[in-house]
């Protein structure tokens, strides 16, 4: 789990993050799921993880057609997923 809240970490502030590097959120994705998976109350977790997921894998054929604050959704996705890693290691 701490390994991928670091390759979100290096996603959200690495400044030349292209479409092809979020790939690499494919392990915490998957960590985060698997620590879900045996929570008692994972309804709203998967909601988040969902969201979170949603949001990075959207792909706009036409990036001007929506507002510029939503251009970012790969980028608040990645947020999403970067605050659950977070608040499952902290209260782990």
């Amino acid at each position: 789990m701490s390994f991928g809240l670091l390759i979100t970490l290096n996603l959200i502030v690495n400044n030349f993050s292209w479409q092809h590097h979020f790939v690499f959120l494919i392990f915490p994705f998957l960590a985060t799921l698997f620590y879900i998976q045996k929570l008692k109350n994972k309804r709203k977790w998967l909601l988040a993880l969902f969201v979170s997921y949603a949001l990075v894998s959207i792909n706009l054929v036409n990036p001007h057609a929506v507002p510029i604050l939503l251009q970012s959704h790969v980028l608040y996705g990645t947020i999403v997923l970067w605050v659950l890693a977070a608040q499952f290691i902290y209260f782990a």
